[in-house]
């Protein structure tokens, strides 16, 4: 799989491939390898650790699979229109609405 990474967190990425097959730097002073993994799975969460030190180029598949991933948290965060967050099932509220003690915006 071929992977930009920052160099600052060339030694993460190399602490969850397998193997490097080639490695070389990029214009942008970030390096471009080409590492080995497992499998898909593996790739996308050792890509995902990395946040955005991190740029898979290829296979298009794990590309999809980040942006994809990206987009799903991004809108578990988005604010509703009242400018609170959204409801999922880990938040603890009440009928009536948020409990005083989870209420990001009562401090």
């Amino acid at each position: 799989m071929l992977v930009r990474v920052n160099p600052a967190r060339r030694e993460d990425l190399l602490d969850t491939a397998l193997a490097v097959r080639a490695e070389a730097p990029d214009t942008d002073g970030w390096l471009r390898l080409e590492v080995t993994f497992q499998d898909s799975r593996h790739a996308e969460w050792a890509l995902w650790q990395l946040s955005t030190d991190a740029e898979a180029l290829g296979p298009q598949s794990l590309r999809t699979s980040l942006r994809d991933r990206a987009a799903a948290m991004a809108t578990s965060y988005r604010a509703s229109s009242d400018g609170r967050a959204r409801g999922n099932a880990l938040d603890v509220c009440r009928p009536g609405g948020w409990t005083e003690e989870y209420d990001d915006n009562s401090g």
